[in-house]
């Protein structure tokens, strides 16, 4: 099965490589892709890790500010690291 790691039958995938989910589909659509400012997600549109240069709020990724690579909300004081 395509973007799957782990099966709990011939037809079923119980997790997906990183930047896809199960979607509990058969086949090759038993992964689905993740938004791409996801790193991981539960479903198409609920991040739960962000890519570098983003953050969570709400399920969702955000872009961080200026020029953070790594961040917790929209403020520059919460920049923990710069690109």
């Amino acid at each position: 099965m395509k973007n799957c790691i782990l099966c709990n039958s011939t037809t079923f995938c119980e997790q997906c490589l990183k930047g896809f989910y199960p979607t509990g589909l058969s086949g090759n659509d038993s992964c689905g892709a993740c938004n791409s400012d996801c790193s991981s997600c539960v479903s198409s549109t609920n991040c739960s890790a962000c890519i570098p240069g983003y953050y969570l709020l709400n399920y969702g990724c955000v872009a961080c500010p200026g020029n953070c690579l790594t961040c917790k909300s929209s403020s520059t004081s919460t920049c923990y690291s710069c690109k």
